[in-house]
C-alpha cells in the first residue's frame, strides 16, 4: 500500500512538472 502511494505521488509530481514546463513554454511563446 505504501509502495502504491509512493508510485502515485511520483507520477503526480512528474505530471505537475510536465504541466509547469509546458505552461512556461506556452507563456514564453505567447509573450515572445
Amino acid at each position: 500500500m505504501a509502495l502504491r502511494f509512493k508510485a502515485r505521488d511520483r507520477a503526480g509530481k512528474a505530471k505537475a512538472n510536465g504541466l509547469l514546463t509546458s505552461g512556461r513554454l506556452l507563456w514564453l511563446f505567447a509573450v515572445g
